[in-house]
């Protein structure tokens, strides 16, 4: 029988005593209709013995030749192919000159698509203002590689003075709906019957960092984990201060006082893995029962706790409880006291213990640094809000602001890498993300991760011109984008080319370029990882190993025609024509 390829027409096949045998050039994710016809001709019985060239189409015999189309890159001096026919061998080879590829080196214009664009970390360290500008701080040049990164995000805001308490057992989650005693009473000298023992309350900051065995040496060797900078800062983790890692069915107590200087209503918001309840100066005002499958320990999983919260001290008690396991892989919970509109209500203070008058924070002239890179395709600043005033350095340079009027910075930016520096009171934190106003700038392809957009995901666009070398003439042109992640939508000369969305990143431009100067427009989208790597799943970011267009880009000539394969050898004949 003989067979085609719907869209490309005749296959390189063989037919022997067992069927046909088909060859078949698969790229990844590429599927074949292939048709099978009666023989209008004697069966084809060549084997394939060696060739260089990429794809083999067909194969037909004419006589004492064979015709098989190839095509591939014309970067070898020469394109081959040889066959085999019971004892008689065939070659066939076309000269190609060995063109080489044009890689489409240097800058390109770029810019991410979105009018805006939001960096939520910045490299952070206080100081007075004085001091700080005086050990550089402010310059681009300073190297920050072991300042602490913060994440800028309300979510910082959460409640960290408190009491922990367990773990106590929750058979069955049966602890949800016993009372333990710490829902009687508060008193941080005495100790209670728990899981595996004696259990007391142990004070817990979580602008402290606490110290972990990291396993293989027990007692021997300790990592840090927590603090006021880290990714897990925002969240109460248990076995910082209590027994409770590897253990399942669980429950723990957190015991805290809020100052308020007047009446006012309020919202908990709370996240907590398993599940938790609250108290209220006495009062519970939340309870949910729940084994989550897939839960994460930020906002937009956490529950809205409508409460009144009385002038002055107010009593607050947090129970979590744990099942088998815990899906975000934190036994913790957060607790964040905001208003109706989500915002962190900065009057409202806590404190594991209350103080007598009204609670008041100490004056603190120390200012706070955030070193922000500036993501590549970006021409201007959205000053952040703050409630005090503060100041912004663009690499070494005042930048005058007013108000959120977004302010140009196009002419100030040089190189790769420019770096922002703002400074605010340290009691005045910046806590949600700096925006960019988007807008074309020169860039070298390299992984956004290792740029200002390492928290983006959505689309840029790449865009470079062009020139075709005289020796391409003539070639059909691949154009091969390299590394990309993870679709990439290409242009040439304002006409779509095609959608690319796995590897090899490769397309035929043939019939889109021109002579003289063509122009390649590049939209790259990357993956969801990006943006959600932030907070407790920051550590996703190190493991994105490609992320844009990285390259190198190039444009490479085929060559595409027919060989005609001669008899160079047969065995019966013992003789030998000599190869070209």
């Amino acid at each position: 029988m003989g067979c085609s390829h719907r869209g490309t027409g005749p296959l390189f096949y063989v037919n022997d005593l067992s069927g046909t045998n088909v060859r078949l050039n698969l790229a990844p994710w590429d599927a074949f209709y292939v048709v099978f016809h009666p023989l209008s001709s004697p069966p084809q019985d060549a084997t394939l013995e060696a060739t260089n060239a990429e794809r083999l189409d067909g194969i037909s015999r004419s006589g004492t030749t064979f015709n098989v189309h190839v095509s591939g890159p014309a970067t070898a001096p020469e394109t081959f192919v040889e066959v085999r026919s019971g004892a008689q061998i065939y070659r066939g080879e076309a000269s190609s000159i060995g063109v080489q590829p044009l890689t489409l080196s240097g800058d390109w214009q770029f810019r991410p698509k979105p009018d805006l664009v939001s960096v939520p970390y910045a490299k952070v360290s206080d100081a007075s203002g004085v001091a700080g500008i005086r050990m550089g701080w402010a310059t681009s040049g300073f190297d920050d590689t072991d300042w602490p990164q913060m994440w800028l995000n309300e979510q910082q805001n959460t409640i960290r003075q408190w009491q922990i308490i367990g773990p106590f057992p929750n058979t069955d989650n049966d602890g949800f709906a016993k009372a333990y005693p710490p829902e009687q009473e508060f008193d941080p000298r005495k100790k209670y019957d728990g899981l595996d023992g004696q259990v007391g309350w142990e004070e817990y900051n979580g602008n402290e960092p606490y110290l972990l065995s990291d396993g293989g040496w027990g007692a021997f060797t300790k990592t840090t984990e927590g603090g006021n900078f880290s990714n897990t800062g925002y969240i109460v983790t248990f076995h910082a201060g209590l027994p409770t890692d590897n253990k399942s069915w669980i429950v723990s107590y957190a015991h805290t006082y809020l100052y308020s200087p007047y009446d006012q209503h309020a919202e908990f918001l709370v996240a907590a893995d398993n599940w938790a309840g609250i108290w209220l100066n006495g009062k519970q005002v939340f309870a949910q029962l729940r084994t989550p499958f897939w839960y994460e320990l930020n906002d937009n999983w956490a529950d809205h706790v409508p409460v009144d919260i009385h002038k002055g001290w107010n009593e607050a008690l947090v129970k979590v409880g744990k099942g088998r396991g815990t899906p975000s892989g934190f036994y913790a919970f957060s607790l964040r006291v905001m208003d109706d509109s989500g915002n962190t209500l900065s009057q409202v203070v806590a404190s594991a213990f209350p103080r007598e008058g009204r609670e008041s924070v100490a004056a603190n002239d120390e200012e706070r640094f955030y070193r922000i890179e500036v993501p590549p395709g970006c021409v201007a600043i959205v000053p952040p809000a703050l409630r005090r005033s503060y100041r912004m350095v663009l690499n070494g340079q005042e930048v005058r602001f007013n108000g959120d009027t977004p302010v140009a910075i196009k002419a100030s930016l040089h190189g790769d890498k420019n770096m922002l520096v703002i400074i605010a009171r340290k009691d005045d934190p910046l806590v949600s993300p700096v925006q960019f106003v988007t807008g074309e700038t020169a860039f070298s392809l390299k992984p956004w991760t290792q740029t200002g957009l390492a928290n983006f995901s959505g689309t840029a666009i790449y865009t470079k011109t062009f020139g075709i070398p005289a020796n391409y003439r003539g070639m059909p042109i691949m154009l091969d984008l390299g590394r990309v992640s993870s679709v990439a939508d290409v242009f040439v000369n304002g006409e779509h080319a095609g959608t690319l969305v796995w590897r090899p990143y490769q397309l035929d431009i043939s019939k889109l370029i021109k002579p003289g100067e063509n122009e390649v427009r590049i939209l790259v989208t990357n993956t969801e990882a990006n943006q959600r790597a932030v907070g407790t799943r920051h550590h996703i970011l190190p493991a994105i190993d490609i992320c844009g267009m990285e390259g190198p880009v190039r444009l490479i000539p085929y060559l595409d025609k027919t060989l005609t394969l001669q008899l160079t050898q047969s065995n019966t004949e013992e003789q030998t024509i000599p190869r070209k």
